[in-house]
């Protein structure tokens, strides 16, 4: 197994609290250059300081060649990007220029140090169509200029440093792979007089040439000159050929490894219920799941992320392990590939392989519809929305029932939310295996991380606010499935069929076409619990879907979705139902104001969306003393420049 390291502090934090502040201000400076426009900055990149995210407005439309502007725009904004007079800051534009299916044009910049790479360090400039800057994204390392690019290290020094690390035997009196001669000198085969010093070796055992150049490393809040190097293992019988990426130091004259790994993944599986046990069989999937298979656009090139960082249940986005043993499920390995798989369908091991599955899946799902790191999503990243350090999900399996039946602990920004999983006190089934019960809880993560902002942990804790994120909860849940389900096959309208072995599931209620409920039961006896009230909430939002699904098919639910996420970040802290009723037609204007839906579509929808709330009585005319069970008078009206 190939060891990998990172020497890179991910803790240090470059700069003092009100370094947004002075960037900003250089910001508003620049912005009042001739021709320039007004620029933004949305946040900073916590190691170095500088701008993440450049938000640029207004300008001019412009004809020139793309990454000629981009390269000038990055020179000319420098200071509102984070770097001082005495940095020396240079890019190089990526000969590819991106484009969007609506013709957005994004160029890639790489960080060069007098002709020598900064590694992983890139800024991203996006385009509108008309040639308009409208974001500069990314980070950049501030280098002095008394920084030193002349290695102390030559390349074949550095090469026999990364070779000897990669073959060193996992346990003592083992084998080294691949083995070396005691004596191993890799051999120059080209060399070329430039200012990175690229060189070509013969590394043999390693397979092919090897190729080495310089590059500055930053590792907050030092530099490092160090060697790229790319290095490809033999293939054996039992380990297909893994290649790998290294940076050895090049500054010192005994040379350490500053950096190492794999760049051809293993292949991951695992053996997962998708859906339950009985919707579903027991099927081999790969972790992570293709892009195509959530059928909805892919935001970044990058995606999907990896979802394990070894062979455990643990990787970027979540961290799986049992009460009992407070260990995650290991994975078995045939050379590279890895396979989490286990004997038995009823057992802790398949509980926590199932619910890794699902939070990845779910993760993901989320992020293709916007709820990114930037956003406050789950994920082990450089930094969250908020600056902290990086919050995975904690997913714990319980072997016994729990109130409840499953939890999801909220959590602000930066910290890690616990989601845990138990049995059923009756079926004796396991909710690990039901992703109805998984995407509920995982939901509820999400709600609270977007109403009222990723640091607001009590915003949904008054009866109809708790209500609605039951509701949201229970409307992902159900509607991520019937996306995906076969033709023909019936709509899913129960929550926790399979785990709790019954018909009606989990709710009073099936959400069907005549659910009984309406807005003025709120504060009776039926509807008093959040899981009551979010009933409601849920039944009016699959009536929705469905009535859009007679229009636009599939494209319902990816609407539907959409407007639910928007809105749970344009809706008021803490929220009614009707609050929330209000924000789902302001984002569906905001849809519209955008150009995304045309005018017949728009007025369409919003008809539809009236009348669904007046049927479930959140018509025109109800009111509510805020979020309480007070004061609540249903309406059955839609307004009247509707009907």
């Amino acid at each position: 197994m190939i060891r990998e390291v990172d020497t890179r502090d991910a803790t240090f934090i470059r700069g003092e609290p009100e370094r947004q502040d002075e960037i900003t201000a250089v910001a508003h400076q620049v912005s009042d250059g001739p021709g320039m426009q007004r620029l933004a900055v949305a946040r900073l990149n916590p190691a170095t300081a500088t701008v993440a995210e450049l938000r640029c407005s207004g300008g001019s439309p412009s004809a020139e060649e793309r990454r000629v502007l981009a390269q000038r725009y990055v020179q000319a904004t420098r200071s509102a990007l984070g770097s001082s007079p005495e940095d020396v800051v240079d890019f190089v534009p990526d000969p590819v220029v991106q484009r969007t299916s609506t013709g957005a044009a994004i160029v890639q910049l790489r960080q060069m140090y007098r002709g020598v790479l900064v590694f992983q360090m890139t800024r991203t400039v996006i385009f509108a169509p008309d040639g308009r800057v409208t974001k500069v994204k990314g980070d950049h390392a501030p280098l002095p200029a008394t920084f030193d690019t002349v290695p102390v290290t030559d390349a074949v020094r550095a090469v026999q440093a990364a070779g000897t690390f990669l073959a060193e035997p996992e346990k003592e009196g083992e084998a080294g792979q691949p083995p070396l001669p005691e004596v191993w000198a890799p051999g120059v085969v080209a060399a070329f007089a430039l200012p990175s010093q690229p060189t070509v070796l013969d590394a043999e055992p390693f397979v092919g040439l090897t190729p080495a150049y310089l590059v500055v490393f930053y590792q907050g809040p030092t530099a490092r000159l160090g060697w790229h190097i790319q290095l490809t293992f033999p293939a054996t019988e039992t380990r297909v050929g893994e290649q790998c990426e290294v940076v050895v130091s090049a500054d010192k004259a005994e040379p350490e490894v500053l950096f190492c790994r794999r760049t051809a993944h293993p292949v991951v599986e695992g053996e997962i219920f998708e859906h339950d046990p009985i919707r579903t069989p027991r099927a081999r999937i790969a972790f992570p799941v293709s892009a195509g298979s959530y059928k909805l656009p892919v935001r970044s090139p990058q995606f999907p992320k990896d979802w394990c960082s070894g062979d455990q249940t643990e990787g970027c986005n979540a961290r799986a392990i049992s009460e009992k043993k407070r260990q995650p499920a290991r994975a078995t390995r045939t050379g590279s590939n890895i396979l989490f798989v286990s004997p038995d369908d009823d057992s802790d091991d398949q509980y926590l392989i199932n619910a890794f599955y699902f939070c990845n899946f779910l993760h993901d799902f989320f992020e293709l519809l916007g709820f990114d790191e930037t956003a406050g999503n789950f994920e082990a990243g450089s930094a969250t929305a908020t600056g902290s350090q990086g919050d995975p999900v904690l997913l714990i399996t319980h072997d016994r029932p729990l109130i409840g039946s499953a939890y999801m602990t909220p959590s602000p920004d930066g910290s890690s939310p616990t989601l845990g999983l138990g049995s059923h006190p009756h079926s004796k089934r396991h909710s690990a295996l039901d992703f109805t019960v998984v995407a509920h809880e995982y939901s509820h993560g999400v709600t609270q991380r977007l109403v009222g902002g990723p640091g607001d942990g009590s915003a949904l804790t008054q009866p109809q606010s708790a209500g609605l994120a039951e509701g949201i909860s229970d409307l992902f849940a159900l509607s991520i499935v019937n996306f995906s389900r076969p033709e023909g096959e019936p709509e899913l309208q129960v929550i926790g069929e399979w785990f709790s072995d019954s018909a009606r599931g989990l709710r009073r209620n099936r959400y069907d076409a005549s659910y009984p409920g309406t807005y003025g039961m709120l504060g009776t006896a039926e509807y008093s619990e959040p899981h009551d009230i979010g009933e409601l909430w849920c039944a009016t939002m699959m009536e929705v879907v469905r009535r859009w699904y007679t229009q636009c098919e599939n494209d319902a639910y990816k609407l539907c979705w959409r407007l639910v996420l928007d809105s749970l970040k344009l809706v008021k802290s803490p929220p009614s139902l009707l609050d929330a009723r209000d924000a789902l037609e302001e984002a569906l204007d905001l849809l519209s104001d955008s150009g995304e839906l045309s005018k017949d579509d728009y007025e369409a929808a919003r008809q539809l969306l009236w009348e669904t709330f007046a049927r479930f009585g959140m018509g025109f005319g109800a009111t509510t003393n805020g979020p309480s069970l007070e004061g609540i008078v249903e309406s059955k009206q839609v307004p009247p420049r509707l009907g």
